[in-house]
């Protein structure tokens, strides 16, 4: 986010509300952090958004053992050669 911010003040219906603090205490964040980011995602739909939980989940597998390179080589997984 930007250091340059405007407050912007809004009413919302009770049920908006109440949907955006739910939200904001599952994933324990502010309810700020929450109304930026719908606002984000709605104004800017096809840009990244950090947050998004696909980011958090790699990787996918930890530790040591031998490397695949699953991404690179997939097709020798999908589509073995036979002989």
């Amino acid at each position: 986010m930007t250091d340059y911010m405007k407050l912007v003040r809004t009413r919302v219906p009770d049920a908006e509300y109440d949907a955006l603090k739910e939200r904001a205490r599952r994933e324990r964040r502010t309810l700020q952090e929450v109304i930026r980011e719908a606002l984000h995602t709605y104004l800017f739909p096809d840009r990244f958004v950090p947050s998004d939980p696909l980011f958090e989940i790699f990787p996918l597998k930890k530790g040591k053992g031998p490397k695949h390179w699953t991404s690179r080589d997939h097709d020798k997984h999908l589509y073995p050669v036979r002989r």
